[in-house]
């Protein structure tokens, strides 16, 4: 309530309100106003009222174009049919039947036709042994969740998860008579049942004010402001 001493300024801020007085959250406190180490129970899974998960943006995948392969079956039928029609088109017109360089392209051509389809070849098995390898890693079964979640003081206590909150230590006992009536929310006064016993407290951590205030520069010296 405090934030809202100064309305005008927090006028942003007003949907919070209701915070103040829903708190999402649990904590013990003994006698000195100090927050013990003590447990809760939460009778659901930890990932039921678990924060949201960050949105993941997908990566683009970039689609790669692939040259056509040319089967060395094919490339050599086509070398011998042109090779043939070469033979007999010289052969008519009383030629040497040499081919030339006809027949040096299409030896270059069946041996690139051989070496794509090796290649091709290659990359199907590295495919599928990938796959093989992600189905494995698939098909491992994951752990099963736990029905139950232990919460340490103080915990974030959403208002659907009150229902499942039970009083879990045995040392500190509320001033209140009933906590699992689905009010173990806010915060609680407890009792210590082993007063002779040390106490162990939940630190509490010092914020930085490096930046804030320890950064600030010092006030100007006193002077006369003669205007404009």
């Amino acid at each position: 309530m405090a934030v809202f001493w100064q309305y005008w300024y927090w006028y942003p801020l007003v949907p919070f309100l209701s915070l103040s007085f829903e708190p999402t959250m649990v904590m013990a406190l003994n006698s000195d106003l100090a927050m013990p180490k003590m447990t809760f129970r939460s009778n659901a899974p930890s990932s039921l009222y678990a924060y949201p998960e960050s949105l993941k943006e997908e990566e683009a995948q970039e689609k790669k174009t692939l040259e056509k392969a040319v089967l060395s079956i094919t490339a050599k039928q086509k070398a011998r049919d042109l090779k043939k029609e070469k033979t007999k088109k010289q052969n008519e017109e009383g030629g040497s039947g040499d081919n030339g360089p006809d027949v040096d392209m299409l030896e270059r051509t069946i041996s690139q036709a051989s070496t794509t389809e090796a290649t091709q070849n290659d990359t199907t098995k590295d495919k599928e042994g990938t796959e093989e390898t992600i189905t494995g890693a698939e098909t491992k079964e994951p752990e099963k969740e736990k029905t139950f979640e232990i919460l340490q003081n103080p915990s974030r206590v959403t208002l659907n998860q009150r229902k499942s909150m039970r009083w879990e230590d045995t040392r500190y006992q509320s001033v209140r008579k009933n906590n699992n009536d689905g009010k173990l929310y806010g915060i609680i006064i407890v009792q210590d049942s082993s007063p002779d016993q040390p106490q162990e407290l939940v630190e509490t951590k010092r914020l930085d004010d490096r930046g804030v205030h320890g950064n600030e520069p010092a006030p100007p010296k006193p002077f006369k402001y003669l205007g404009p």
